[in-house]
């Protein structure tokens, strides 16, 4: 949606995985692996990298220990400046 740019998205670069890892263990050790790759519509590589917002937001400790969502109260002041 992002690429299409038929959509907006708001708060910060996603993690920069597909959200389906493999777990595996090996001599004690957990770890993840991802399944497949992941390209955005230019070709660039999302794995590791993730996918950057439009509008930059990051929660706050203040917002947080207020119980305030401040990139949802962001994502909500676009929509209803629309």
């Amino acid at each position: 949606m992002h690429d299409s740019g038929r959509a907006i998205t708001i708060g910060h670069t996603t993690a920069g995985s597909s959200g389906t890892p493999v777990r595996l263990e090996a001599a004690g050790f957990e770890f993840q692996v991802s399944r497949w790759r992941e390209y955005r519509a230019d070709g660039s590589l999302i794995e590791g990298h993730g996918v950057p917002a439009d509008i930059v937001v990051r929660p706050t400790i203040a917002g947080i220990a207020g119980g305030v969502d401040t990139v949802l109260a962001v994502a909500l002041d676009y929509l209803r400046s629309r």
